[in-house]
């Protein structure tokens, strides 16, 4: 029996005009085949939707506790963190919060959440004009992450920057890549030096996470990488999702109009911004 031959090709994923504009090399790697090899940087693609959906259903055959990254050192300081597990460690570091991070949890901080907005809303459209990325979009996921996680009020002004980098970190070796696990060894002396169980506000889902340590559900030293994932997660990709927001909105103006006319379609709106413009681009595995 002849084995399928595997098509090549020679794009760079994350060249910077491809990661500006990737939907022509998405296009490409779809009509290519159901598994494309990347020859620039030696892996192996997977584009089309349900081939994507089995691959990352699939526990058993594509793994993750053996790195995501494409470069070693990413893969060695996020070793021991939640995106780089298999079970069982996946549920137990994802259990540690998952009940504050489900539906019924989430109603307790709502208001929270409802005021952050209504107020950062307010004032941006008092300006009459305003920068949808820097004075809305990057203020939003700081206030309410920093908030949730318990972290002192005065000391969030990198948090934003040092996500960001983190996201950068998980590509092959280059310039770009260098300066975001510059940015998460930052992000690692915060947690160890500003993020403590002594600083971190009572109650807070930060809090928790000490707090499962000392209740013996998980190891000591998994605290640190689990409050860098909770401190990362939730930042660059909120960024993206309520920009994306407000330009797809603004230049689909009867889109826009219907919205406003019938307010409860707002939850079939962040669905479909987030299937269009997805924050997160790519995700990797290791063939077990």
């Amino acid at each position: 029996m002849t084995a399928p031959v595997i098509p090549d090709c020679d794009v760079d994923l994350f060249d910077d005009d491809v990661l500006r504009d990737p939907y022509p090399t998405y296009a490409e790697l779809r009509r290519l085949g159901p598994v494309v090899r990347m020859t620039r940087h030696g892996f192996l693609a997977v584009a089309r939707y349900t081939d994507v959906r089995a691959v990352l259903n699939d526990q058993e055959h594509f793994v993750s506790g053996r790195g995501v990254g494409f470069n070693e050192e990413f893969n060695h300081v996020r070793s021991s963190s939640i995106i780089a597990s298999d079970e069982p460690r996946h549920g137990m570091l994802r259990d540690v919060l998952g009940e504050r991070l489900g539906p019924r949890a989430l109603k307790g901080v709502e208001q929270l959440i409802t005021q952050r907005a209504a107020a950062l809303v307010a004032g941006a459209v008092g300006t009459g004009s305003f920068d949808a990325v820097k004075d809305f979009g990057e203020i939003f996921p700081v206030q309410v992450v920093g908030e949730l996680i318990g972290l002192p009020a005065d000391k969030r002004q990198h948090l934003l920057r040092w996500a960001n980098g983190a996201f950068n970190a998980f590509g092959p070796p280059g310039e770009r890549t260098s300066a975001g696990l510059a940015d998460i060894a930052e992000q690692f002396e915060y947690i160890r030096t500003v993020a403590t169980r002594e600083q971190l506000t009572p109650g807070s889902m930060g809090a928790a996470v000490y707090e499962a340590a000392d209740r013996g559900l998980i190891p000591e030293e998994y605290c640190l990488p689990l409050l860098s994932a909770y401190l990362t997660a939730g930042m660059d990709t909120t960024v993206n999702g309520l920009v994306s927001m407000i330009w797809l909105l603004g230049t689909h103006p009867e889109s826009w109009r219907e919205l406003r006319e019938n307010p409860a379609l707002a939850p079939s709106v962040v669905n479909e911004v987030l299937r269009i413009e997805s924050p997160a681009q790519l995700f990797s595995r290791v063939a077990a």
